[in-house]
């Protein structure tokens, strides 16, 4: 959803779906102090 929202050019949009999209990815990694690769490449 958030790369949809900036490809139509809706960037405030898109913040929080990416501060969601962050905080699942967040419950993956093993270390809470370390971004993950796939963290990384979003």
């Amino acid at each position: 959803m958030n790369m949809a929202a900036n490809r139509l050019g809706l960037g405030n949009a898109a913040t929080p779906l990416g501060l969601k999209a962050m905080q699942e990815l967040q419950t993956l990694n093993p270390k809470k102090d370390t971004a993950i690769n796939a963290m990384c490449t979003f």
